[in-house]
């Protein structure tokens, strides 16, 4: 319980943000801060971001359908990630269709860290990503049963466990 409870973040708005900042936590990769504002060199508010990296510039962000279907939250969205690019930002989308494959939504942003990192990456000890079948995740049937590590090295290497 003890450890549940250190899991748990005031700031984060949504149960996706959630699941996605655990698997990139349970892979031993940083911590992203949630739900920050960014704001350009000068201090303008270029956005408020779901998972962010200041030290990276990278944000990490979950688009739920209703960011397809309705046209201003989608024309909103562009403009604003135009800002971030135009800013040195990198962003990640996240979809309930990538939620189907954790492994690869944590690849994506370990190897954007390695790319906007100014110094040589860190890593640290190897750990392991399963994603518990309470999260309530519809993992395609051909990624439930991964681990995630990253290695010493900094990179990632996947290994396939029987549950």
């Amino acid at each position: 319980m003890r450890r549940g409870l250190g899991l748990i973040r005031e700031s984060v708005e949504s149960p996706r943000e959630t699941v996605m900042r655990l698997m990139i936590v349970f892979a031993h990769l940083p911590e992203p801060r949630c739900n920050q504002n960014i704001r350009s060199a000068t201090g303008s508010f270029l956005a408020r971001g779901d998972l962010v990296y200041s030290q990276f510039r990278i944000l990490v962000e979950y688009d739920g359908w209703h960011h397809e279907r309705d046209g201003r939250q989608r024309q909103g969205d562009l403009i604003r990630r135009e800002a971030l690019v135009d800013e040195g930002w990198r962003v990640i989308i996240v979809t309930a269709e990538d939620m189907k494959s954790p492994r690869t939504v944590v690849h994506r942003v370990h190897r954007l860290m390695r790319k906007m990192s100014a110094v040589p990456y860190p890593s640290a000890a190897p750990r392991q990503l399963k994603v518990p079948t309470s999260w309530g995740l519809e993992v395609a049937p051909e990624h439930v049963n991964e681990t995630v590590l990253v290695d010493r090295s900094g990179d990632l290497v996947c290994d396939f466990e029987q549950r």
